[in-house]
């Protein structure tokens, strides 16, 4: 059973007063995720999140609350192109530590078509940072997560549009219905048994079809006239077996094909404030998400 605290968050973007602006240039992508996270800008408070180690170009950056397992993502971003990425259980210095799944690219310029604006929703234990490319918005998520295993330590679990230099990407969190290290480059922070890194995907009745032949009705729906949403979770590869694991905070899934709606719009649901993003690979944006901008449950 899942019990999970309302954790509100802050909406961060690049149309903010004072933000930073992300462009084809080393150390812009540290920039941005230090601003929001670790420092704050303009009248916008940081997440609560801090700077573990940092080095020119490279900031390792940790969740302070004590609750949360406290796992690293270093952020390098010498290449103007892209930014490595990479999570660590522990670290000892900006270059030393334990890591946890394989390093990741993140494409910051695609094509001919630099990156323009930036959004990020965080809160002291997790984030969700998208960039707009050249066809839809590239998504990075890292933080904790509710979680069905008793005394689990390693509850946090990063996703991402990643290996991408200069707009080709090997792995992008394509969907919420793909099962693979194929398809995403997706991984919690540790096995349910505290062992090791372990591959995750994600589950949701929203779940849409990336085919060109089978993919869910437009918005508005015929039915109900406008959209249906519906929670994420988190699924974990056991001996090639798929096992619940626990609950995504913030993201939910659309049911209807959004791609009329342009990214950012704002919807209010039950009391609450959403943003569309997308989270695939796809010029016809066929994986939306609404982020919910209130409060998470974590």
């Amino acid at each position: 059973m899942l019990r999970t605290t309302r954790t509100p968050v802050t909406l961060y973007t690049s149309e903010d007063p004072g933000a930073p602006k992300l462009a084809r240039a080393a150390g812009s992508l540290k920039t941005v995720l230090k601003a929001c996270l670790v420092t704050g800008y303009g009248s916008k408070p940081a997440s609560g999140w801090e700077a573990a180690f940092e080095d020119g170009n490279k900031i390792a950056l940790r969740c302070a609350d004590a609750k949360s397992p406290q796992g690293c993502l270093r952020v390098e971003h010498t290449n103007a192109n892209y930014a490595d990425l990479r999570v660590y259980t522990a670290m000892s210095g900006i270059d030393a530590g334990a890591a946890a799944g394989a390093l990741q690219r993140f494409p910051i310029y695609e094509g001919n078509t630099a990156v323009r604006r930036w959004w990020l929703v965080g809160c002291p234990r997790g984030f969700v940072f998208f960039s707009e490319g050249a066809y839809t918005t590239r998504p990075l998520y890292f933080g904790d997560f509710p979680t069905l295993a008793a005394g689990d330590n390693g509850n946090m679990v990063f996703a991402a549009h990643a290996n991408g230099t200069y707009g080709n990407a090997n792995y992008a969190w394509n969907g919420l219905n793909y099962i693979g290290s194929s398809y995403a480059a997706s991984f919690l922070l540790k096995s349910h048994d505290g062992l090791a890194a372990a591959e995750a995907s994600f589950s949701s009745a929203g779940t849409l079809s990336v085919s060109s032949t089978n993919y869910s009705t437009d918005y508005p729906s015929p039915v109900s006239g406008g959209f249906s949403a519906f929670p994420v979770f988190i699924v974990e590869t056991v001996s090639r077996r798929r096992v619940m694991r626990g609950l995504l905070p913030g993201l939910s899934c659309p049911a209807e094909n959004l791609s009329a709606v342009p990214v950012g719009t704002e919807f209010a649901i039950d009391g609450d404030r959403y943003i569309l993003m997308e989270i695939g690979d796809d010029s016809a944006r066929r994986s939306p998400v609404l982020v919910n901008i209130t409060a998470w449950e974590l």
